[in-house]
């Protein structure tokens, strides 16, 4: 089996894992579960190892998202890759929006 079809299940077992360690080791968020949340993806999404194509290049984003989960990765990490300025994620929003304008329909 492979696909969609077995990815859910997959990322459900590695995100019930990292949300399990996060739980355990930042005490101090424990009991918020949006902010337990965001420490989960950001983990992931920072660790992510990225898929190769057959001509050596990484596939784009649209195509493999961040690339495949390493629960490894994501609970010895040391660091991750995080936006928290408004004005950044506004002006990220503002390019996406005028660029996919007849693509998608966004709600303000």
């Amino acid at each position: 089996l492979s696909g969609t079809s077995m990815a859910c299940p997959n990322m459900a077992g590695v995100v019930a894992l990292v949300r399990q360690y996060v739980k355990e080791n930042f005490k101090d968020i424990a009991d918020d579960n949006v902010q337990v949340a965001a420490l989960v993806n950001r983990l992931l999404m920072s660790t992510a190892e990225p898929v190769i194509a057959p001509n050596g290049a990484a596939y784009t984003p649209r195509k493999q998202g961040a690339g495949l989960t390493n629960v490894s990765a994501a609970i010895h990490a040391e660091s991750y890759l995080t936006v928290d300025d408004p004005a950044i994620l506004e002006a990220v929003f503002a390019i996406f929006k005028e660029h996919y304008k007849d693509i998608f329909n966004f709600e303000e």
